[in-house]
């Protein structure tokens, strides 16, 4: 019987790195638990920001490479042949040889992949952003992708989507298994809450993109922290391209802090003290078509959510059961309902609490562990 042998490749930095590289190491813990897996990840493009080895071991099993060439046009052909003798060297001959890549095909990608292809690697595709919709500011050099995309995407074997309207998209678009996906989460930072801190701390993590509708929580928060006896503070941990509207848009208020990128620890214990954690996410067909990750790792720690009902968010969170939900793109609703938990101490941390239950029931890392190696069992034995 064949095993199977997994490359991850895409542009996200390995183990510490952007949201996709946490869905991709929480999927990668599983496979390390489970007999005869060998795992490769390969990250093509180097940002430089999150101080990762340029190779290694993680967990003593999963052979890794961080591209060390700087990010550059000329670097392209020079990342595409260190991507070829990467993938050569992870190919087994008696094995099931798997990549697993991102929804947009990266130039420096392209002939790697058409390579390994036929040489007999099976391509599957994580999906989570469907870049063709309104919303996405896209660049010219992203929509010279697409153009590239639509071709690659005939030769795939698979595709598992972060949610539901995504997988929708593709079933349409492709004539392979598709897979509604979801993030998955530990429950690594549970709080022990049983009272608001003093000044009430209010925290978003994650980009500053469009999609994200940081400027509302920002609207929303001073319009909240302008009410009589209100002690407040918002934490925006992360960044972007909008980081310096951002500031302008706060106005230097002392009350609102950004903290740049950070470290994961540093992260948890931000997401680990805050009273109310925030997800803010505007109501474009880009925004609808993904699902933010930071939200599953909101309702791990037990702290009360707030999040705005877009996309599969509905599917998961009930409003004043859950996490408390409000409508996308409204300041207004933003500074109402962080009034009532601020009033509602008691009733807010109860809900909190059952955020948790619904991590363990559809973010749990064996469960989605298990969907996808059941996925890509099908797809390599069809």
């Amino acid at each position: 019987m064949k095993n199977f042998n997994i490359v991850f490749l895409g542009r996200t930095p390995f183990p510490i790195g952007t949201a996709m590289s946490k869905r991709h190491k929480y999927i990668i813990d599983f496979l390390c638990t489970q007999p005869d897996i060998a795992i490769h990840k390969y990250c093509s493009w180097n940002d430089g920001k999150w101080n990762n080895p340029a190779e290694g071991f993680y967990n003593g099993k999963v052979h890794f490479l961080n591209t060390q060439y700087s990010r550059s046009i000329k670097s392209i052909f020079k990342i595409s042949n260190e991507c070829v003798r990467f993938l050569k060297n992870a190919y087994r001959q008696d094995s099931y040889n798997i990549i697993v890549t991102t929804t947009m095909f990266p130039f420096e990608q392209v002939y790697p992949l058409l390579l390994a292809k036929r040489k007999g690697y099976k391509i599957v595709v994580d999906a989570v952003e469907n870049y063709e919709s309104k919303g996405t500011d896209a660049s010219f050099l992203m929509k010279l992708q697409l153009l590239i995309a639509k071709y690659i995407y005939k030769k795939v074997d698979g595709v598992f989507a972060i949610s539901r309207m995504l997988a929708n998209v593709f079933r349409e678009r492709v004539k392979v298994p598709v897979l509604e996906l979801s993030n998955s989460t530990p429950v690594n930072c549970e709080t022990t809450k049983r009272y608001f801190g003093k000044p009430f701390k209010i925290v978003y993590a994650g980009t500053f993109a469009s999609k994200d509708g940081v400027e509302y929580l920002i609207s929303g928060f001073n319009s909240f922290s302008s009410k009589l006896g209100v002690d407040a503070q918002l934490i925006l941990v992360g960044g972007g391209k909008r980081t310096l509207l951002l500031e302008r848009a706060a106005k230097n208020n002392i009350k609102i802090h950004f903290t740049g990128f950070i470290s994961d620890e540093e992260l948890n214990n931000y997401l680990h003290d805050a009273d109310v954690l925030c997800m803010t996410r505007c109501n474009s067909p880009f925004a609808n078509y993904g699902f933010p990750f930071k939200l599953s790792e909101y309702l791990a720690t037990g702290n009360p959510v707030l999040a705005t009902s877009v996309g599969d968010v509905p599917k998961y969170l009930k409003d004043g059961i859950n996490a408390f939900l409000i409508p996308p793109e409204s300041s207004n609703s933003i500074a109402d309902k962080l009034f009532y938990i601020y009033t509602h101490e008691q009733e807010s941390l109860e809900i909190g609490k059952r955020g948790i239950d619904v991590v363990k029931t559809y973010f749990d890392i064996t469960k989605n562990g298990e969907k996808f190696l059941n996925f890509i069992t099908q797809i390599c034995k069809s």
